[in-house]
């Protein structure tokens, strides 16, 4: 059985995943083609194998899209590997690690003080 989709087998195809520390993710992917879903998917497990458990959290609760956590990847974004990881695009999410980054709306990092 393949993944889920949000409509009537029809829709999106849908994340159902659990990360130990975030909780579950039920959330559309935001595409209707298995290959792009599977790529979108990686990305999350990606995420989770990094560590960047604040990015997933912000990405569960509505704080960013799949699609920003995308550009962000394709940008080599460090918040999405590094030991903080924190992502926004319209407003800041600060972290809780010991380095406390934040990642600006232009996907650029820089220090909170």
């Amino acid at each position: 059985m393949g993944p889920a989709r949000t409509g009537k087998g029809v829709g999106a195809y849908q994340f159902d995943r659990v990360f130990p520390g975030v909780g579950r993710i039920k959330k559309s992917s935001g595409t209707d083609k298995l290959k792009e879903f599977q790529r979108r998917d990686a990305l999350l497990t990606k995420l989770f194998e990094t560590s960047a458990l604040e990015v997933l959290r912000a990405y569960k609760a509505g704080q960013v899209t799949i699609e920003e956590l995308i550009e962000a990847d394709r940008g080599n974004n460090p918040a999405l590997s590094g030991d903080c990881g924190t992502l926004t695009v319209e407003r800041t999410i600060p972290c809780r690690g010991p380095s406390a980054l934040a990642i600006t709306s232009a996907l650029t990092l820089r220090r909170l003080r």
